[in-house]
């Protein structure tokens, strides 16, 4: 969860967080990818995901979280396990997997941002990139959350090749959430649009039940966009996702 979010969500995950781990967790898998024991999450907010994933990850797996926001208060209050290592900028290390979930749309310079990323990456070496999708949705919710832009399918996997980055699959994930943000979009649009800073009420109010109800049915249509992702085939959805590798030198490629 971004920072900026914390300060408007309750004790109860949102059933999206939950969901969209689920589905990363499970495309990992897939792919074989969750045999590594460092990994670095950029922008990782109050690292919720972070703690997550070592759950999912063998044991003994370290985590270095980056996030500009972090302060001596704010990492006091998210007690973080001592697997996790906090940091306000990148790294100097490279990592076999590197995390960059709704990220890039925060950052006026998406090109440098992942670049820095692929620096960060041991040649092979993973990256697991999510962002917004589809330009027209953008709205007042984007912006104030600090979103840059939203994405077409076509323009992020451009965002990652141009940095050198082979793309193993992509696609989209959230199908059913387009069309709840087109209604609210028009909503936004026949009423005017009020421009404000403040961050958008996020906070899941309906309680742990209710939560648990509708991750466990974002989990099942992620069933659909697994298999269809397996085949090459991708639908509309809400947010993008792609899983890319940095090359290794010829030289030193099995």
């Amino acid at each position: 969860m971004d920072l900026r979010e914390s300060k408007t969500r309750g004790g109860v995950r949102h059933p999206w967080e939950r969901a969209r781990f689920a589905f990363l967790a499970r495309l990992l898998s897939r792919h074989a990818r969750l045999g590594v024991e460092r990994v670095l999450d950029v922008g990782s907010g109050d690292a919720w995901l972070a703690t997550r994933w070592l759950e999912a990850l063998p044991a003994g797996t370290e985590i270095t979280c980056v996030d500009a926001e972090y302060t001596v208060d704010v990492l006091t209050s998210l007690a973080l396990p001592a697997a996790i290592t906090a940091r306000t900028t990148m790294p100097e290390a490279t990592f076999p997997l590197v995390l960059a979930l709704d990220v890039a749309e925060h950052v006026e310079d998406d090109a440098g941002f992942v670049a820095s990323l692929v620096d960060c990456m041991e040649p092979g070496a993973t990256l697991l990139f999510t962002v917004p999708a589809w330009p027209g949705l953008y709205s007042q919710h984007d912006r104030r959350l600090g979103h840059h832009r939203r994405y077409t399918h076509a323009a992020a996997r451009a965002l990652l090749e141009r940095s050198g980055l082979r793309v193993l699959e992509d696609g989209g994930f959230f199908h059913s959430l387009v069309a709840p943000r087109v209604a609210a979009l028009l909503i936004e649009r026949l009423r005017g649009e009020i421009p404000s800073d403040a961050a958008p009420e996020t906070a899941f109010g309906l309680g742990e039940t209710a939560a648990r109800v509708i991750a466990g049915v974002l989990e099942a249509e992620q069933r659909l966009t697994h298999a269809l992702g397996a085949r090459g085939l991708a639908l509309l959805g809400l947010s993008y996702y792609a899983l890319a590798v940095r090359e290794a030198p010829a030289s030193t490629q099995a």
